[in-house]
């Protein structure tokens, strides 16, 4: 069995229909074909597109227990 893990990332900025988003110090570019987007939602990431928004609470508890060591 495979598993994937996605972790939240936070969009920073928008240009045309690409989003800057960024986890930790890392930033990337996502498409936003599939799902749209704005500067300080929370979104999934999968192959280099914005694939869901998701609750900004549920992102920032994720996030934590991610940086505690998580899985």
């Amino acid at each position: 069995m495979i598993m994937c893990l996605t972790i939240p990332a936070k969009v920073i900025s928008i240009k045309n229909n690409a989003a800057v988003v960024k986890v930790d110090d890392n930033q990337q570019t996502a498409s936003m074909e599939i799902c749209r987007a704005k500067k300080g939602d929370y979104v999934i990431v999968q192959n280099g597109f914005i694939t869901k928004k998701i609750n900004p609470k549920q992102a920032k508890k994720t996030l934590q227990f991610l940086e505690k060591g998580g899985i």
